[in-house]
């Protein structure tokens, strides 16, 4: 189901053997290549493309970014196929429009079962959160436990779209605003989703450099209000 294997086999001469032996492979899932130098050659993407699209392979760590960008669909398609509830991509270079993708691909396949988000150490910003959450919202669901979003580009905007996801699911008990650009006015806006809350459970808002002492007393209300 894993293989890890050093960036030269992402040579072409090398890609051309590991197509042979991965084509049409069921339980492969996941590929990681250590430490990539370059971007794919043509003949590389190919058979690596091939590989993707004639396998269940979901997830490829390693690539240059332009080259996971290139097969992400193809990679989601895999991932949803076997309908796994814990969507998963962290450290993907994912930015908007691979958002506005995911996106589309949520909606289209009416994706209604996830239970859990994690999509932190990548390049989303709260527009890109917004169509998520869009996305998530009309495909009903509404089973969500975690978010984790840490380490992103969200600021106070995004923070509406997410109060949207709580009301929605009301069982989530864990969420990971960590290290993005959240202000006390974000925190304040939080508040209005958790105060009253009983289910969540944990909120990391670490890494937020823009918070200031300001925040205390809306934190303190928000933990004594939500037990």
């Amino acid at each position: 189901e894993y293989i890890y294997l050093p960036s030269f086999y992402l040579e072409d001469d090398v890609l051309k053997i590991l197509h042979s032996h991965m084509v049409d492979h069921k339980n492969l899932k996941k590929l990681r290549f250590r430490y990539p130098t370059s971007k794919l050659s043509h003949i590389g993407i190919n058979y690596l493309d091939d590989i993707i699209k004639s396998s269940n392979v979901e997830d490829i760590s390693g690539l240059h970014d332009d080259d996971y960008r290139y097969f992400f669909e193809n990679l989601l398609d895999n991932f949803f196929r076997g309908k796994n509830p814990n969507l998963k991509i962290r450290y993907r270079y994912i930015n908007d429009d691979l958002v506005f993708k995911l996106s589309d691909v949520i909606k289209k396949k009416g994706i209604n079962y996830l239970t859990e988000i994690d999509l932190s150490s990548n390049e989303i910003t709260s527009k890109g959160f917004s169509m998520l959450v869009d996305s998530l919202l009309q495909s009903k669901n509404e089973n969500i436990i975690k978010i984790r979003m840490n380490n992103n580009k969200l600021d106070d905007n995004c923070i509406e779209s997410l109060g949207e996801l709580i009301k929605k699911n009301e069982n989530i008990t864990y969420i990971d605003l960590g290290f993005n650009d959240i202000t006390d006015k974000g925190v304040e806006k939080l508040s209005e989703y958790i105060v009253g809350n009983t289910s969540i459970e944990s909120i990391a808002l670490h890494g937020n450099d823009a918070i200031t002492d300001v925040s205390s007393k809306v934190i303190k209300h928000m933990i004594k209000s939500s037990f």
